[in-house]
Formats: C-alpha cells, sequence, structure tokens
C-alpha cells in the first residue's frame, strides 16, 4: 500500500490542486471516507481541474476502503468519461484487482488480456522499435562543424539503441536500414573487424549477388542463393564501404570524406604484412564496379579511387608497381574532375620518387603542378577554411603544388643537374614568394651553386672551382660555408703540391719551384682563413695544417714551432702541442720499402730528427736457417744481434742536418755486384737505434694450396721469366713438413695430405741463386670440399611388368679414380633382386664390360606378389662398398574399359572470363561411352552427376572470379561403374605474359658490344612475341674526392643517386621462341639498369629488371674472365677469354676442383687473351678457373666457376 501513498502524493505535487492535495494526505492517515468527501466536493466543482485523477483517487479511496463494487463502478465512470486520460490504464488496473479480490476472475482476465494484447501488438513493437531507431540516429549524428554546442555522436550507445531495435519484430524494410546504421557506426568507431564483420552479415542477408568473403568455400563456389528475396536499399554501399574498412584494416586512411581532402593520408610504409588484406580489398572493389549500373556514376569513381589505394600507393608492393601506377593513371584518365584525382595525381609523383625512378617522378610532379592530368575541384568553398585544422581545400591544393615544384629541384639536385635545379627553385621563389619551402628555395639556390664548387674540385676542374668559390663568397659572404669554402680553397693547392711530388720523386729546380708554390697558396688560404674566423674549428686545422707545411714540406721549423704555439683553440690545438713536442725531441725511424732485383742498387729510408751523425752496422743472414728455425722470416727486430760482430760498420754525417728538421734520406747498402743477399741493417744514434732486413733478390712467388696439395709459381721478374730449380720449403708454423724444386715451368707442386688437413696456415720459403722470396697463407676459413663419389645407374627396359615375364636389368657403374670418373676394373659386382616383402629371388654375380656397364635378368613367376620389385648391386667382397638401387613394377595389366578425359578450349583464362570444359568420355576402341554416369567435381568442391549425351560428353562451365589470380584450378572426375578417374586445371593467371631480361654477359667492357636478350613467355608457359621497350639507366657512385674528403664538415657522399635514362631500346620479340636481342654500346663504366616493360592485353603493365656492369680504365679490377657460357660438355670447347689492364706479365693459370687439377703459365698482354681450354672428365661435374699476376707489389686475381 505505501507504493501507492509515494504515487499520489508525487502526483498531487504535479498537479497542485489544494483540495486534491487534502484528499491525499487524508488517504494517507487512512481517512478514506474524508478523502472521498473532498473528492466529491472537487468533481462538483465546474471550473475544477484534474477531474480524471480526482476520479481516480475516488476509485483509489473506495478500494482501499474495501468497497470493491463502489471502486469498481467509479473506475467505469473514469473509463466512459475520459477515454484519452492517462489515468485510463491506472484505473483498468485498479478494476481488474478490484474484480480479483472480489474473485471474478473471468472479467479480471479478459481486462488483462485485452491489454496483453495491446502491449504485445505488431503496432505497439514497430513503434517501440522506431523510437529505439531515432533515438540511435540521434546518437550517431555528427554535429556539424559549426554547430559548437552540440554533443559529439555515441556510437556506442547509437549501437545499443539499433540492436534493441533489432530484437523486436521490425519489418525487412526496417532490419534492412537498422543493419547498415550499426555496420557504419562499428566504422566511425573504427573498430575495423567488427565492422567488417557487420558489413558482410547485411550483405548476406540483402544482397542476393553476394558470395561470401573473399577467399571463403562459398566465395569459391560462386553459387548465389535460389529465389532469393529482393536486394536492399545500402547493398551497394555495403559493399563500398566494405573496402573501405579492409583498407583501413590494412593501415590506410582512404575515406572519402567531404571536406576532408586536404587531410594527409596514412598508408603503410612496408605492405608486407598487410599485401592478403590489400589484394581482398582489391577484389571486393572490382567486383562492386562490375555491378554498377550508368546510375551510380559517382559510386563507380569512388570505387576506382579505392581500387587504386589498394596498392598502397606511395609505396606499392615491388611486384606491383606497374600495376599500381597504371591503375592511377587509368583513374585519372577516366575521372580527372573526381575530387580525389588531385590526390592521386600527387601519388604518382610520390611513388615514382619512393621507388627511385627520378625521371618519372619529375615528369609526374611536373603532371600534378600544371594540374596535367587532372582538374582541380575543391571540396565545399575554396575560401572558406575547415573549423577545425583551419586550412581550406584550395590552400591545402597550393601547398601541394609548392611541394611539387619544389619537389622537382630536389630531384634536379639529386640528379646533380644543379643549373636545372636552380632554374627550378628560382621559378618556384618568383611564382610562390609566400611559400612556406621559400626559404628552402633559397638555401637550395645557394647549396646548388656551393655543390657546382664541390663538383669542379671533384672533376678537378680547379680554375673553376676557385672562380665560382671567389664569387659564392663573395654573394653569400655570411654563409656558413664561407669558411669551409677558404679551408677547400687552401686544400686544393694543398693537394695539387703533393700530387707534383707524387709525379716527381727527385723533383729538379722547376719541380721543387712549382710545388712550393702550391705549397705557399695553400698557406696563403689557410692563414686568410685564420684571420678571417679565428677561434672556429675550420681555422684550428687550417693553423696545423699550416705548420704541417712549414714543418714537413718547406722546411721552415722556427715558424712551425712559433704555429704550433700559436693554436691554442678547436680539436687540433692538442695535436698542435704533439707536434710541438715531437720537433723539439729525438727521432729515429728505419724502413725497407721492398725488396730489390740484382741489377740495381739496395737502399734503405732513414727519417731523422736532431741526429747529426749515424752509425750503420750490417749483419749478412741465412734467411733460409732462420726460416727452418721459426718458421717465418718475420720477428727481425727481436734478434739479439748485439752480441754478434757486424759485417760491416759505418758512419754517415746527416745530409743537410738542420735542429728540429726531420731529414729522410734513401742510404745505399752494400751488396756484391749482381748478387742477391739478405742482411739485417742497424742503425744508432746516441740512445736511439732502429733495425731492418734488407731483400735483394730476383725471385717472387705465387702460392696456391688446399687441404691436399701445394702449389708454388717461382718466377724471375728480372727476366720475365719462369724460375726453375728454385728450392722450396714448406712449413705448418710447427715443422717443415715438404721441400722440393720448381720445374722448368717455375712450377713446385706436391700433395702432403697428412699435414695439410690440420694445418691452420702454410709458410713458403723459395730460394735460388737468383735470390729468396717468402710468403704465409692461412688456412683456418679452409674447408674440404665435398669430392665426387662412385655412382651407378640401375634400370630396366621398361618400368612395369606382368607376372611370367622376363626382365632385363642393366646397370652403368663409375669409380671415382684422382678425383674423376673412371671405369671400374677387375672388380665383380652381385647382382640381386628383392620381392615386395624384402625376399630375395635372385642373387648373381657378373662383370663389367669395358665401358663399365653389366646385364642381368630374371623371368617373373606366374604367381609372383604384385608391387614393387627391389634390384640391388655392390662389389663383390669389398667392405663397405656401396649399393647401388633400382626398381621395377609387377601388376596384372587390366585394360579400362572406359577413359575419361577433360578437354579446354583455353588451359589459361583470366578473372572475368569462364571455364568452358569438356568431359569427353570414350571406350577403349574409341567409340563415344553414351550414356554412362559420372561424377565431377569442380575447383570450388561442388560435386556433380550427369549422364553423358550420345556423342559421350558433358558439357561444363565455371565462373572463376571467387578465385585469387595465380593459381590452378582443379577439375575431377569419375565414372562409378567402371572405377575410372581423371583430372585436369586450368591456370588463373593475373598477367596476360611475364617478362624476363638478361645480359648475355653479367659485365662487358666500355665501348663494346654487349647482347641484352628479352624474353616473353605467355600465361601458359609458351613462348609468345610481344613489343617492349628496354631502358636502360645508369646509377651513378659517389667517389671518394682526395680534396673534399680531407674537409670533415663537408659529407661525403655514401649514397646512390638517382638513376638516370642513358637510352630506350625497342625490342619485339619472336612469336615462336618468345626471345628478342638487341645489342648495346656502354662508355661509360658503372653500374647499369635494365628494364623491359610492356603491356598485356589488358593493358597491364609487365615489366623485368636485370643489371649490367660495364668496366672501364678505372675499374679496381685489372684482371676479368670472359666466356659466352659457363656451362659445357666433356670434350668441346670452352671458349675463354682473360682481360687484362696488366702491363705484361707472367700470370699463374689453375684448374680447380677437389684439388688442383692442372695448372699452366701464360704470358699476359694489355687487353684480351684468349684460353684455348676442351674440358675432359677430370673437370666433371665443375671446376674452377683462376688467374694470379704479380703486378709490383700487388698481387692481382681473378676466378669464374665453370660447369661440366
Amino acid at each position: 500500500m505505501r507504493i501507492f501513498l509515494i504515487f499520489i502524493s508525487l502526483a498531487v505535487f504535479a498537479h497542485g490542486a489544494t483540495t486534491l492535495r487534502i484528499a491525499e494526505q487524508a488517504m494517507q492517515v487512512k481517512h478514506y471516507d474524508k478523502a472521498i468527501t473532498v473528492i466529491d466536493k472537487h468533481l462538483a466543482n465546474k471550473d475544477a481541474n484534474s477531474k480524471d485523477y480526482a476520479t481516480y483517487l475516488k476509485a483509489l479511496a473506495h478500494y482501499l476502503k474495501k468497497e470493491r463494487q463502489s471502486a469498481i463502478d467509479v473506475c467505469d465512470q473514469l473509463l466512459t468519461e475520459y477515454k484519452q486520460s492517462p489515468w485510463k490504464r491506472k484505473a483498468l488496473f485498479l478494476k481488474s484487482r478490484a474484480l480479483v479480490d472480489g474473485k471474478n476472475f473471468k472479467a479480471a482476465e479478459a481486462i488483462y488480456e485485452a491489454e496483453a494484447n495491446r502491449l504485445f501488438s505488431a503496432d505497439r513493437k514497430k513503434s517501440l522499435a522506431q523510437v529505439l531507431i531515432e533515438f540511435g540516429d540521434d546518437m550517431s549524428r555528427k554535429p556539424d562543424d559549426n554547430e559548437l554546442d552540440v554533443p559529439p555522436a555515441d556510437f556506442n550507445k547509437a549501437i545499443q539503441l539499433y540492436q534493441k531495435a533489432l530484437g523486436m519484430e521490425i519489418s525487412r524494410e526496417v532490419r534492412d536500414g537498422v543493419l547498415f546504421k550499426m555496420a557504419r557506426c562499428w566504422q566511425q568507431l573504427r573498430n575495423w573487424q567488427m565492422a567488417e564483420k557487420q558489413y558482410r552479415i547485411y550483405l548476406a542477408e540483402f544482397d542476393p549477388r553476394w558470395a561470401g568473403p573473399v577467399g571463403s568455400p562459398e566465395r569459391f563456389r560462386g553459387q548465389l542463393r535460389q529465389n532469393p528475396l529482393p536486394a536492399g536499399k545500402h547493398w551497394q554501399d555495403a559493399r563500398f564501404h566494405l573496402v573501405e574498412v579492409q583498407l583501413n584494416q590494412a593501415g590506410q586512411q582512404v575515406q572519402v570524406v567531404a571536406g576532408k581532402r586536404h587531410q594527409a593520408l596514412v598508408v603503410q610504409p612496408n605492405p608486407a604484412r598487410f599485401l592478403g588484406k590489400l589484394q581482398v580489398a582489391r577484389q571486393n572493389a572490382e567486383d562492386l564496379i562490375k555491378l554498377l549500373d550508368d546510375s551510380r556514376q559517382a559510386m563507380r569513381a569512388d570505387s576506382e579511387w579505392l581500387l587504386v589505394r589498394s596498392y598502397n600507393l606511395p609505396h606499392p608492393s615491388p611486384n606491383e608497381f606497374d600495376r599500381a601506377v597504371q591503375q592511377a593513371r587509368s583513374f585519372l584518365k577516366d575521372y580527372p574532375k573526381h575530387p580525389r584525382a588531385t590526390d592521386t595525381s600527387r601519388l604518382l609523383a610520390l611513388s615514382y620518387r619512393q621507388a627511385g625512378r627520378t625521371d618519372d617522378a619529375i615528369a609526374a610532379y611536373d603532371d600534378f603542378a600544371s594540374q596535367a592530368n587532372f582538374t582541380f575541384v575543391p571540396e565545399g568553398k575554396q575560401s572558406d577554411p575547415d573549423i577545425r585544422t583551419g586550412v581550406s581545400c584550395k590552400e591545402t591544393f597550393d601547398a601541394w603544388v609548392r611541394d611539387a615544384v619544389f619537389a622537382i629541384g630536389q630531384l634536379r639536385y639529386q640528379q646533380k643537374k644543379y643549373d636545372e635545379a636552380i632554374a627550378q627553385w628560382r621559378k618556384y621563389i618568383a611564382r610562390f614568394p609566400n611559400g612556406a619551402q621559400w626559404s628552402s628555395c633559397q638555401a637550395g639556390i645557394i647549396n646548388a651553386q656551393f655543390q657546382v664548387g664541390l663538383d669542379a674540385v671533384t672533376e678537378k676542374n680547379y680554375g673553376r672551382a676557385r672562380k665560382h668559390f671567389e664569387q659564392f663568397l663573395k654573394d653569400h659572404p655570411l654563409d656558413s660555408r664561407a669558411r669551409q669554402i677558404l679551408f677547400t680553397l687552401g686544400q686544393i693547392d694543398y693537394i695539387l703540391a703533393i700530387e707534383l711530388e707524387e709525379k716527381s720523386p727527385a723533383p729538379d729546380g722547376e719541380a721543387v719551384a712549382a710545388i712550393n708554390k702550391h705549397y705557399s697558396k695553400a698557406v696563403e688560404q689557410w692563414e686568410r682563413l685564420v684571420s678571417k674566423y679565428p677561434n672556429t674549428e675550420e681555422s684550428s686545422l687550417a693553423l696545423y695544417r699550416i705548420g704541417q707545411i712549414q714543418e714537413e714540406k718547406i722546411g721552415e721549423l722556427e715558424q712551425a714551432l712559433a704555429t704550433y704555439q700559436r693554436l691554442t683553440w678547436g680539436s687540433y690545438a692538442g695535436q698542435a702541442r704533439q707536434r710541438y713536442q715531437a720537433l723539439t725531441n729525438h727521432e729515429l725511424r728505419i724502413r725497407t720499402e721492398r725488396s730489390f732485383r740484382t741489377n740495381e742498387d739496395a737502399f734503405i729510408e732513414i727519417t731523422s730528427r736532431n741526429a747529426p751523425k749515424l752509425t750503420f752496422k750490417q749483419y749478412q743472414l741465412n734467411l733460409e736457417s732462420y726460416f727452418r728455425k721459426t718458421h717465418g722470416i718475420g720477428g727481425i727486430d727481436d734478434l739479439d744481434i748485439d752480441l754478434i760482430e757486424p759485417d760491416k760498420t759505418w758512419e754517415l754525417e746527416v745530409d743537410g742536418y738542420q735542429k728540429y728538421k726531420p731529414i729522410t734520406q734513401r742510404v745505399k747498402i752494400p751488396f756484391d755486384k749482381n748478387k742477391p743477399g739478405v742482411c739485417v741493417i742497424k742503425v744508432s744514434e746516441e740512445d736511439y737505434e732502429a733495425t731492418t732486413m734488407v731483400i735483394r733478390s730476383d725471385i717472387e712467388i705465387i702460392t696456391k694450396t688446399s687441404r691436399r696439395e701445394l702449389l708454388v709459381f717461382a718466377q724471375n721478374l728480372l727476366t720475365g721469366q719462369p724460375a726453375s730449380g728454385v728450392s722450396v720449403i714448406a712449413s705448418n708454423g710447427k715443422e717443415v713438413f715438404g721441400t722440393g724444386k720448381t720445374g722448368d715451368d717455375g712450377v713446385f707442386r706436391k700433395n702432403f695430405f697428412d699435414t695439410l688437413k690440420d694445418a691452420s696456415g702454410v709458410g713458403v720459403f723459395a730460394s735460388s741463386e737468383n735470390g729468396i722470396a717468402s710468403c704465409n697463407l692461412g688456412l683456418q676459413n679452409l674447408k674440404f670440399s665435398e669430392g665426387l663419389s662412385e655412382r651407378g645407374y640401375v634400370y630396366t627396359e621398361k618400368p612395369t611388368y606382368r607376372p611370367g615375364e622376363a626382365v632385363h636389368i642393366r646397370a652403368i657403374l663409375r669409380d671415382v679414380v684422382d678425383g674423376s670418373y673412371a671405369v671400374p676394373k677387375h672388380q665383380e659386382y652381385d647382382v640381386r633382386v628383392l620381392d615386395p616383402k624384402g625376399r630375395m629371388l635372385q642373387s648373381t654375380t657378373h662383370k663389367l664390360s669395358k665401358f663399365g656397364a653389366l646385364d642381368a635378368a630374371i623371368t617373373i613367376d606366374p604367381q609372383a606378389s604384385l608391387g614393387a620389385y627391389a634390384v640391388q648391386i655392390s662389389a663383390k667382397n669389398l667392405r663397405d662398398a656401396p649399393t647401388f638401387n633400382g626398381s621395377f613394377q609387377v601388376q596384372r595389366y587390366k585394360l579400362e574399359k572406359v577413359k575419361l578425359a577433360f578437354e579446354f578450349p583455353e588451359k589459361v583464362i583470366f578473372r572475368g572470363e569462364m571455364i568452358k570444359a569438356t568431359l569427353k568420355a570414350s571406350y577403349y576402341w574409341g567409340a563415344p561411352a553414351a550414356g554412362q554416369a559420372i561424377d565431377y567435381t569442380l575447383p570450388d568442391g561442388r560435386t556433380y552427376s550427369e549422364r553423358t549425351d550420345d556423342n559421350g560428353l558433358i558439357q561444363i562451365e565455371f565462373d572463376p572470379s571467387g578465385f585469387m589470380p595465380g593459381r590452378h584450378l582443379n577439375f575431377k572426375a569419375l565414372a562409378k561403374d567402371y572405377n575410372v578417374s581423371t583430372g585436369n586445371h586450368v591456370y588463373l593467371a593475373r598477367l596476360g605474359f611475364k617478362t624476363t631480361v638478361r645480359p648475355l654477359q653479367k659485365v662487358a667492357l666500355a665501348g663494346e658490344p654487349v647482347d641484352i636478350e628479352v624474353k616473353t613467355i605467355d600465361a601458359d608457359g609458351k613462348p609468345t612475341g610481344k613489343e617492349l621497350t628496354l631502358y636502360v639507366l645508369r646509377r651513378e657512385v659517389a667517389k671518394t674526392d682526395r680534396i673534399l674528403s680531407a674537409v670533415p664538415w663537408i659529407p661525403q657522399p655514401g649514397r646512390v643517386a638517382g638513376e638516370v635514362t642513358v637510352k630506350e631500346v625497342k625490342v619485339t620479340t619472336d612469336a615462336k621462341t618468345g626471345i628478342g636481342i638487341c645489342q648495346l654500346k656502354l662508355a661509360k663504366g658503372g653500374l647499369y639498369i635494365l628494364r623491359a616493360s610492356g603491356e598485356d592485353r589488358f593493358g597491364q603493365i609487365v615489366t623485368s629488371t636485370s643489371q649490367l656492369t660495364i668496366s672501364d680504365d678505372e675499374d679496381a679490377v685489372k684482371l676479368r674472365f670472359f666466356a659466352k657460357n659457363t656451362t659445357g660438355k666433356v670434350g668441346a670447347k670452352l671458349p675463354i677469354r682473360l682481360h687484362s689492364r696488366l702491363k705484361p706479365a707472367l700470370a699463374l693459370l689453375t684448374i680447380e676442383g677437389e684439388e688442383i687439377i692442372s695448372h699452366r703459365i701464360l704470358k699476359l698482354k694489355p687487353g684480351y687473351n684468349s684460353i684455348a681450354f676442351t674440358p675432359d672428365n677430370k673437370h666433371f661435374p665443375n671446376f674452377r678457373l683462376s688467374v694470379a699476376a704479380i703486378d709490383g707489389r700487388s698481387l692481382r686475381t681473378s676466378s669464374k666457376d665453370f660447369t661440366i
């Protein structure tokens, strides 16, 4: 009862009537009669309000007073007189309560039933659902930009309301809208997975042509619903937004929202992990485009835009780059006025730039800046900025145009086309005086002008560099690089002086004057730097270099000391103090620059400081004994030779001695005339001494070793001939393991397997009457090659036999002798035949023929087991001999009565094309098997049963649109009555053809013709003829400059410049072979990119790339092998050429397999040297051709692998 009273109290206050408040108070204290009296007075008043409520209170008072019938009568009065009263329902339920209390259940039940029917009626539910949907629509509505006082959308609450509406009995039309709105809310919440799921739910229910998600069995089958309901209102939009959601899952921000184009598009820089989702989105977009009719042109255009984005521009997958670019260009061609055409044109330029295709990027940026391939269409008013960003679409577009104009200058700068870069940036400055990159353009122009000077230095055009730098200093006196320029100007003269010194080891007076002139100019420039920019890092290094020149180059030692004392700032002050200390201390250094020939005097080089007189001691050395003892010729400084009487002692006044001056002089070492020898020279001055070894010899050696043998080639460099009779001593660092003499060809070669197999290194000492030579090789990383093993091929004349037939067995066997295959001699072989259960049926012994073959035979028992039989052959009475295996089948042959076969007019089809197949059934004698029941299975797993027609045929059609391209689609068939099956497949291709490009030789010489092979293969793997364009591009690799590398503040180029197109060549491949050959001549050395490109019949771009290296005189590799083919046959001549950039010299040519197979001594001449070579059994299956030659003090080598 308390509930009623609380409710009444609240109601009274709501009505505010004094009399009714009195009646309500009386009821609260249970004075029901008083309450009824007050209420009757209220009802009798014609002007009183809330009479319906007063009537309800009166009925309630009677009910609480236990006057049930009176309560019922008053309730009936209210229901009759006040049919629209909000108290009508309460009066009705109060009446039913009174009826129940009076045991009149039937009448009460009638009231409850009527109300229940009303509450649960369809109209009532529809009304409630509509209320929920309207609330959900309000919750999901985004306020306009100008509605600042409106709360933001609450998509989560909207989804809850939509879900409640879906739980009610609503019409299909209403459900259509609610499901779609709920999916949109999930999308707005950026919950891509739920949004994708919701769109799929919608499409499964309201899109009759929806065949399921990409990759699902339903999609594979492509089977649409039978007798579907009509399509919903939003199926096209749902498909469109599904693509959006899938692209967002791949890291793409691609929603086409009006007024938001200026927001930067976010993509994945590495799309590899999202490639599958991108391809799924692409296929869904393609399907939608096919389904859209002419009434949805705007959506078709937007869908084409999403298709462009599915390639992840500007970071497409490398193998999809050309297709991505083509799709973007197609979009621009078809929809130049689309709001996203602006983005697409810009993305093209960004894509080319990211891919390093500089020329294409420049052209694309130029198209964008000039609006050559699109028309800018602003979204909304051009001048009205977005309220959140403060930027309008027109302002964003103008900024992008400025970016494009600026980027062209950057790309030209990267290509080192500085004049064009400067012109482009000046164009920007004139066109966009208030542009964001205005200052960057100014800086870029200055950078380019600075870089022109640096490039002039790199090109060794020093006059142009000086002129340009001086003009730069005049035009930009406050530029921070002015200090670097002054330093570089000094560095130019410094390096020129050093180069003159290098060209003239013993300069005459004129050369000395030229050298000192350059040093003086360098000092002048650096003093200018120190004076103008004191206390800077540049002036610190400049002053230090001045001191170096004074000390080491022009002999002004007192000035050098003063210069070092002046340097008190910067990071070079410490080095200056060290140089000052070195100048005032004693110094003695000695070195032997090389070994000397017997027709020249031997010298040592001595550098001393503050030492007016030097003492020399000469000790003759038996180097062979020293080598045998120490297993090397190093460590001379550790010899305690003071206890030994020197063979000769003399003193020498230091020529040109001057205090503080470091003096370097060459001192002649006495040897017998035209005689070789080895000695140790010890030089001393007061408490300082130094030791070196001097070798006079005409002999030099080249050493090669494996884990099996050692080869030493000795040559007399004085005569240029091989040195015969040279004694060779070999040590493993612990003991001498081999000695011998070289032959007439100057080669010593011997097997030392027991020692070399575990050795960590090899030291070789060679000596003769013409001198000595030594070499050390480390073997830590040298491993055994696998080598050849015994081989055997066992076979029968056919693979399958019937019981009772004779089986003829043949085997071809080879042994390994001296690293090559040979016919085994004087050896018998056991031949065993085993049945499928492993039981031996026969064992016989046979001898090999002179060709290394044997024959055996066995007759299969008519009752023999069916299955696989094994043949085993092994050497007789030979332990651990390998077993060679063969096999054959024994089966009972039964000719099948019916034969099945799939026939396809096209074995390769493309997405969008129907597969047409003919299943053919025929009897073994060729007649068609008409009326036969055949089960066939389609690639999507569906199986059908049909009977063949009068011609024994079943016609099949299959739509492969549910499959991703690049896979085989398998068809299977089974004739159950005959237990005969068959299968075949069709290839679903992505591209109409494939192309490859390769140079017939990976390295070619500059100026020489090189053949480039371009090959085209149809999608079914057959050759096809196509017209292609071969693009030849060069990559400029920055080289280290001797001058600029010494300037620490100038960054050294450590990257590859953008690709520069050298030429374009049209190539047409042959229709029969699919091969086209074009010939190139490239004059400049370096790395070249070869890119072949063409279009298939669908307009898709097909490309392939390869690389070609061109060698010119600047090539650091001096020896190169050239061969048309690295694969040959035994007995067939291999044409090989060795190109040399050395002076005429002897070279050791080795042919290496598991060990050194053979060697030759070549007399190399500059240019090509032909090598006549015919491989034999020793070179099977592969070998390496190696060459080594001595070039002064350097060893030049080259090698190439061949397969035989």
